[in-house]
């Protein structure tokens, strides 16, 4: 069924940030350059605020390709090889830097603790990424790359084997409670960083060895996920590409 076309109050934001995935794909209208983004090789865009950068990357998830509707939609969509990861900015990567510039913590523990964050919000862009597949194959077949129904019990095995590597404990097994832990831990990182600047440097290289979250690699951490979800799945090994948002707050 044809989602109807809703026209935004006045008082909503026409920021792509602050839309899903279906809503911008409702207005979206394809330009040579997301052409070329589509193409499944390393891209940089660049434009001034408010030039669309923000829908370019959100067009290229599963959820957005989807919904399309445009006369152009079936072509574009069928022609991406890869699965979309879309990374949003987050205010708290400007907060990270504030925090290096006034020497709360040493350079390479606040960095520590900013690449924390950038990868748990990449990870958490994985299981987004993950969910959208799933439920865009069940409501569009294969104008996207497809994926068998998700039962509890796979999705248990799923959950169990990706949080068991990224330090996930205490969760129901599904790729919600997931993702929500790893909202949680964005939470945790901000306090730790609190913390240990209210602490002092005795005791803080073992405090932070001993936190091993802190430490995931995002590449190789997402690389394993992706993995895990295909195998269960019984899906052949697909193409993956993130989609980082204002890349350079991070």
């Amino acid at each position: 069924m044809t989602t109807p076309l809703r026209v935004p109050s006045p008082f909503e934001s026409i920021n792509a940030r602050a839309l899903t995935p279906i809503q911008v794909a409702q207005t979206f209208v394809p330009s040579v350059h997301f052409r070329e983004l589509c193409r499944r090789r390393h891209s940089v865009v660049l434009g001034p605020r408010g030039s669309g950068k923000t829908t370019l990357l959100k067009m290229l998830q599963p959820a957005a390709l989807a919904n399309w509707q445009h006369k152009d939609a079936e072509e574009i969509a069928r022609s991406v090889d890869f699965t979309g990861i879309f990374v949003a900015a987050d205010i708290s990567w400007s907060e990270q830097l504030k925090t290096l510039a006034r020497g709360d913590l040493e350079p390479r523990h606040a960095a520590l603790l900013s690449i924390a964050s950038f990868s748990t919000h990449a990870l958490r862009a994985v299981l987004t990424a993950f969910e959208q597949r799933i439920r865009v194959s069940e409501m569009h077949g294969a104008r996207v790359a497809t994926t068998p129904r998700l039962s509890a019990h796979v999705e248990a095995k799923i959950v169990s084997q990706i949080a068991k590597v990224w330090y996930v404990t205490d969760i129901s097994p599904s790729l919600f409670s997931l993702r929500q832990a790893l909202t949680l831990r964005l939470v945790q990182i901000g306090m730790i960083r609190s913390r240990e600047a209210t602490l002092g440097v005795t005791g803080r290289e073992e405090r932070l060895a001993n936190s091993e979250f802190l430490h995931l690699p995002f590449l190789q951490s997402s690389a394993y996920a992706i993995e895990v979800f295909e195998d269960a799945l019984e899906l052949p090994a697909g193409k993956w590409g993130y989609a980082f948002d204002e890349l350079e707050l991070a």
